[in-house]
């Protein structure tokens, strides 16, 4: 099947049902959106079917593209919750200084 993709990058669910019982549930999500691209950053948690109890939570970031009008996924990077903590604390010892508000297309640091 072909995704038709999506009006706006809110409207991107990482809820799942099967045969009507939530297996997959989103806690929470962040959108960060640019010009024709987007990053969702959702954190969510699966259902064991075994014990019937949730899972550890987890992250995902989903890549979007706005093509001919909708957003289509370009790319997907699940994470484990280690690793979305220690993307985060890389993330937090870049920007330590509090990094600068600017515009991030307008200079570049290279010392050429």
């Amino acid at each position: 099947m072909i995704d038709p993709g999506l009006d706006e990058p809110s409207d991107l669910s990482y809820d799942v049902e099967d045969d009507g019982r939530l297996v997959r549930r989103q806690l929470d999500r962040k959108i960060w959106q640019r010009a024709g691209w987007a990053v969702v950053a959702i954190h969510y948690q699966e259902l064991d079917p075994v014990t019937e109890r949730w899972r550890a939570p987890r992250a995902v970031l989903v890549r979007l593209r706005k093509v001919r009008g909708r957003w289509r996924r370009h790319a997907v990077v699940p994470l484990a919750a280690t690793a979305a903590i220690e993307l985060a604390g890389a993330l937090a010892g870049w920007f330590a200084d509090g990094g600068d508000d600017g515009d991030d297309d307008a200079a570049d640091d290279r010392d050429d």
